[in-house]
């Protein structure tokens, strides 16, 4: 069409507020949405600013959307003046999800507003239990039936763990992986019963209501882009699956980028969810949204956790509305995914789709100098990322295979639980020392898990140690005292002003030799000059000579001492 001179202009609206001078203001809370804030529900969030000059009658709200229904809706909350530059706000957070807001201040008592300069600040809302994840990982196939899996709840409650994780449960398609489904709603009939009559998924809400019953959360892993080659999806509706001319079935494998190129997975189809005919997008994203209903439904019924399998692989948008659908439906069920991207892409993703817990991968880092420097980037971005930090998981080795003997299970899960944010786990097998990885491919697995050691004893008070302590569950309160020892990861965790309470961590990687670190506690602030070291594994106590301390750790030896 032709522009003409007739054409209307828009016009631009006025405005009678304005933006604060960029130096007048001092926040507690960052800015911008790279920035994000994580927080538990039922916590007050204290805001807190501080303007530096003094306006006797100034005047501070915040506009937000927080606790609103769909946070469409937005309302103003007054700060409390505390004088004529100090400021706060204890905002509660009563409902889980994103929300935004942005500092108002009126100079003149309410006669003109300006808006801050900054940008609007983003907050995460996670339910509550987010802090608290002692997270086993039942391999099925190795267990035996859901009888036997019930049946074993009780002692993963007695060593301390309060979650459950449970590899894909579905019917397994020919490559009898747990991760190549054939019926998306169908259990594998191999976890059933033989003894008993009812159909599986009834047998299945036994194990639900059992694991309810102890205080168990269940974890459901979810599995979004891909099915078996032979599924139920790829026979009746071959159209969904991603096309491949080159492979004979016609449709395009998974798989995985490793360093040495491109890695497919032959039993697994991609499914097509930016498919360009809307009808069948619309069918493929409703179908695959009921199947992660469907199985989270059971995880919700616990107080749970989904997982989500290979998430940096799958479909942005089909994610983020399966989430905002499961959240809908279950408000305080938690998401934890699996995530191996950028550390930018995941901040982005674990704000855009509300991620409330991140895999770490604390096992990939065998030697000390490289296991310092990723617990340091775990607690970099204290406010940002929580990171559920497993001593291995059920696709690595076992900690015999990934560090070289199994004495090495106990200092490895010790950092698991303390020089993390307070959220581990181990793969089923670990507790007794088993030296090869479960081969959880097959419908029956062969690994024997009775060997000569046993460390559930020692796992159980590990896990007592975190219920009793939250400074372990906290973020961006560690810091390496160990000047940069060759075996002894050491490290602090607490307040450095005041260090009653807080706790010295001593880890030797070394499987083979005792060794010894002297610490200079000055050197990193602290001021332990007076105070005794309390070990709360061998019930030691330590006096530190001159604001310093030497000691020897046995081969894999572990020492957490609080100051006291």
């Amino acid at each position: 069409m032709e522009a003409t001179a007739q054409q209307a202009v828009p016009a631009l609206p006025e405005r009678d507020d304005t933006l604060l001078p960029a130096e007048l203001v001092v926040r507690s809370y960052p800015s911008g949405s790279r920035d994000f804030c994580c927080c538990r529900r039922g916590e007050p969030l204290t805001l807190e600013v501080t303007l530096t000059r003094p306006f006797e009658r100034a005047r501070l709200v915040l506009v937000t959307n927080a606790n609103q229904p769909t946070h469409q809706d937005w309302v103003e909350l007054p700060f409390t003046r505390h004088d004529a530059r100090h400021y706060s706000l204890a905002l509660p957070l009563t409902q889980r999800g994103h929300f935004c807001a942005r500092l108002r201040a009126s100079l003149d008592d309410g006669k003109t507003w300006h808006w801050d300069r900054a940008p609007y600040s983003y907050f995460l809302v996670s339910p509550p239990h987010v802090q608290d994840i002692k997270l086993y990982t039942l391999i099925p196939s190795l267990t035996g039936t859901v009888k036997d899996w019930t049946e074993l709840l009780p002692r993963l409650r007695d060593m301390g763990f309060n979650t459950v994780h449970l590899l894909p449960l579905t019917q397994m398609d020919t490559s009898l992986s747990p991760y190549a489904a054939a019926d998306l709603f169908a259990l594998d009939p191999a976890y059933l019963d033989p003894g008993d009559s009812r159909p599986g998924l009834v047998q299945f809400e036994g194990f639900v209501k059992r694991a309810q019953q102890l205080g168990i959360g269940l974890c459901m892993d979810l599995v979004l882009n891909h099915v078996g080659c032979h599924s139920l999806v790829a026979r009746r509706h071959p159209e969904w699956l991603q096309a491949d001319p080159a492979q004979a079935d016609g449709f395009r494998r998974a798989g995985w980028q490793g360093h040495d190129g491109w890695h497919k997975w032959e039993d697994l189809a991609l499914v097509d969810y930016a498919h360009p005919h809307a009808p069948t997008r619309t069918a493929i994203w409703e179908y695959f949204g009921q199947y992660c209903r469907f199985w989270a439904s059971f995880a919700a019924a616990t107080d749970g956790m989904v997982r989500l399998d290979n998430l940096h692989s799958s479909h942005e948008g089909f994610a983020r509305h399966m989430l905002n659908d499961l959240r809908h439906h279950f408000a305080d069920l938690l998401v934890f995914a699996e995530l191996f991207a950028s550390p930018e892409t995941n901040e982005r993703l674990m704000f855009d789709h509300g991620l409330d817990l991140l895999l770490g991968t604390q096992w990939e880092h065998h030697f000390t100098p490289d296991l310092r420097r990723y617990l340091t980037f775990v607690h970099s971005r204290p406010s940002q990322v929580r990171y559920y930090l497993p001593i291995s998981t059920h696709d690595s080795g076992t900690p015999t295979e990934e560090f070289g003997d199994v004495t090495s299970t106990l200092p490895r899960y010790a950092i698991s639980c303390f020089y993390g944010h307070g959220l581990t786990g181990m793969t089923q097998g670990v507790e007794y020392g088993n030296l090869k990885k479960v081969n959880f491919i097959g419908r029956h697995a062969d690994t024997t898990l009775a060997n000569d050691s046993d460390f559930t004893e020692t796992i159980g008070r590990y896990h007592h140690l975190l219920d009793a302590y939250p400074v372990f569950h906290q973020s961006g309160n560690l810091i390496f005292i160990d000047g940069h020892h060759n075996a002894i990861l050491g490290a602090w965790r607490g307040n450095l002003a005041d260090p009653v309470g807080g706790f010295v961590l001593l880890t030797n990687l070394d499987i083979y030799h005792p060794q010894t670190i002297s610490l200079d506690f000055g050197a990193h602030g602290l001021l332990l000059l007076g105070h005794q070291l309390h070990d709360v594994l061998s019930g030691r106590r330590f006096a530190t000579a001159g604001n310093r301390l030497t000691l020897t750790l046995d081969a894999c030896g572990v020492a957490i001492l609080r100051v006291v």
